[in-house]
């Protein structure tokens, strides 16, 4: 390793620890490193090594923290997909033998969410897990556990599957590496639940060797040697689990306001865990999301309305009555959905998305809208529809038109483009609400690919410019009487959430773990600290210019 190497990643938490390297690395098991099965029926044999896994994945995520616990949920969706087990049925009928029927069946897994790119890519990583659980139970051997050196440790690994993550212990794993994931990975919620600083997306860190003394700082994103004589960190304590609150529980500021505080969710799981941790409802629904969750996409083809009514039912039954904002499918870029026709594009994020994607395919949108306005029917929920990623009141104009049609009452505008933040006044006439999007609306502001873990350190969420259009946005709504509410990585950010509130915001929304630290931080708060904040933080603008 260069005594003089950095390795840059997206920071995750904060903090800067030091400590010796202990990598985590699995031995390669496949079909040619797997015995053959047992003598008998084969197929039993495949069948019964992935009930095994799912009863290892079942224990494992009892106890375990909530998010992580949610994850894991998606890896049991996952192995028990009767597809895994037809395709291996398959295979071994044209004289495969059983542990390369069952490679192969997870391989073809693999590729497709590996070709479909974005967030639905990183998941192939949940499936390699699958896999090598799956081939190590057909060959009765045992999965291998994380390295448990018996000192604190900064642990390094290719990434690190949500049912191994279980075994992660803050009090002795100082910091974590990967050389794959990004902001919004599973490995990024892990090391956020755990309280552990982690830089993820790292690839030239392969180079580093065990027992190697790096320094990891989480709030720049950069692992490097550390000196010999540098005193390794002191072990942090084991993060408590955000206590359930009694109900939907705002923060409250000195002077009396009131912050809303919402949840951002994309499974049935996440809804649970926002009215368990006090939202006073949804205020980001990924819809696409949710349907991946539930296991209700089938190749190519689009969710009927039938399915996603009785799926979205579901969602609103966990906070019953609650606001729910819902997020019209948001295909492209980091997020692909085979059946609104987006594939790969030279640039996916200034490609077909959002909008875009949803008007080309108008039946698919229509669907949905009809979906959700009977499910709010059916349940009593109070449904607000965004439409993401506008650029023109155009587009919003020829949503609204078959929302009404539809029958869906309150549709607003998701702006997350310098264009759409920019000229919000002209979404207005057609908007219940405004929604702002910052994760977007600070890649397309500062011109960076938000999944390009060399450029975190460029995701400024408080950049002047990006705090001058939310600036913009509220003036204008609050003008017209239209709320307005942000979502993002800069409303769960405590301190953001103080610049957000001096500008004017008065609902945020975030990931359910975040909710205990935004509210303890905003409640008590002065106003007009918050507002002397936001002014200085605008006020650094001449700085970038």
């Amino acid at each position: 390793m260069d005594e003089q190497a950095q390795y840059f990643g997206a920071g995750i938490g904060e903090g800067i620890v030091t400590g010796p390297a202990v990598w985590f690395r699995r031995p390669r098991v496949d079909a040619q490193t797997t015995a053959e099965a047992r003598e008998g029926d084969g197929l039993g044999d495949i069948r019964e090594a992935l009930e095994h896994v799912s009863t290892q994945l079942t224990a494992r995520r009892t106890g375990a923290p909530a998010a992580i616990a949610a994850l894991i949920d998606g890896q049991l969706a996952l192995v028990n997909d009767p597809t895994l087990l037809e395709e291996a049925a398959a295979r071994m009928r044209e004289g495969t033998s059983p542990a390369a029927a069952l490679a192969a069946s997870f391989n073809e897994f693999i590729d497709e969410f590996e070709a479909l790119g974005g967030i639905v890519a990183e998941r192939a990583v949940e499936l390699r897990d699958l896999k090598h659980r799956a081939l190590a139970s057909l060959n009765g051997d045992r999965v291998i556990p994380l390295p448990n050196p018996g000192h604190p440790h900064i642990l390094l690994a290719r990434d690190i599957p949500p049912s191994a993550a279980v075994d992660l212990d803050p009090e002795q794993v100082l910091g974590l590496v990967t050389l794959e994931g990004s902001q919004t990975s599973h490995i990024a919620i892990i090391a956020n639940e755990l309280g552990i600083p982690a830089v993820v997306g790292a690839a030239r860190a392969r180079e580093v060797r065990d027992g190697a003394k790096l320094r990891l700082d989480a709030s720049e994103g950069v692992v490097e040697p550390a000196p010999e004589d540098a005193r390794v960190s002191a072990p942090r304590p084991r993060p408590r689990e955000p206590e359930p609150v009694g109900g939907p529980t705002p923060a409250v500021l000195a002077d009396g306001t009131e912050i809303e505080l919402l949840a951002n969710v994309a499974s049935m799981s996440h809804v649970t865990r926002a009215r368990e941790l006090g939202a006073q409802g949804i205020g980001l629904l990924r819809t696409e999301l949710l349907i991946q969750s539930e296991g209700l996409l089938t190749g190519d083809a689009a969710p009927s309305r039938e399915v996603q009514r009785v799926c979205y039912e579901r969602a609103f039954a966990e906070m019953p009555g609650a606001k729910f904002l819902v997020r019209l499918f948001d295909a492209g870029s980091d997020k692909p959905l085979p059946f609104l026709g987006v594939r790969g594009e030279m640039n996916p994020a200034l490609g077909v998305r959002g909008v875009r994607a949803l008007l080309a395919r108008e039946q698919i949108l229509r669907d949905q809208l009809e979906a959700l306005a009977e499910a709010e029917r059916n349940s009593g929920a109070e449904l607000w529809v965004s439409v993401p990623m506008l650029s023109t009141p155009v587009e919003l104009h020829r949503v609204r038109e078959i929302a009404d049609e539809a029958g869906v009452r309150r549709l607003g505008s998701m702006l997350e483009t310098p264009a759409g933040a920019l000229t919000a006044q002209d979404f207005l006439a057609d908007s219940a609400f405004i929604s702002i999007g910052t994760n977007d609306l600070v890649q397309h502001t500062i011109a960076i690919d938000r999944t390009n873990a060399d450029l975190h350190p460029l995701q400024l969420h408080d950049h002047p410019a990006v705090l001058a259009m939310i600036q913009h946005i509220q003036e204008v709504s609050d003008e017209a009487g239209v709320p307005v509410s942000v979502c993002g990585e800069s409303a769960r950010n405590p301190e953001l959430a103080i610049l957000l509130v001096g500008l004017g915001i008065r609902s945020l929304s975030m990931a359910p773990s975040a909710l205990a630290k935004v509210r303890e931080q905003l409640t008590g708060l002065r106003l007009e600290d918050a507002e002397a904040a936001a002014q200085r933080a605008l006020g650094t603008l001449a700085n970038f210019l």
